[in-house]
């Protein structure tokens, strides 16, 4: 009975302490984050996507209008640039 118990101890030890070397885990807000690129001199590039070939449905913008950074919705394949300012 006393062997049972010290194994099933020891058990719980190594997995409590685990084996190899420990992992680093890098953040993964810090790694996939991008700044956000200043439009308050940049010529206005603004890409609206839509959802099929008509261009009547919007599904998202990216890009710089009006001096500030616009990104919202999808991206697709039926775009056309922008300039409402």
């Amino acid at each position: 009975m006393r062997a049972s118990i010290v194994g099933g101890l020891v058990a719980m030890a190594a997995m409590l302490v685990g084996c190899g070397a420990p992992v680093e885990q890098e953040d993964a807000l810090t790694s996939q984050e991008a700044p956000i690129p200043d439009c308050s001199s940049s010529p206005d590039t603004l890409v609206v996507y839509y959802q099929d070939a008509s261009l009547s449905l919007v599904i998202g913008e990216r890009g710089c209008s009006c001096g500030s950074w616009v990104s919202w919705g999808r991206t697709s394949t039926y775009r056309e640039n922008a300039y409402y300012c």
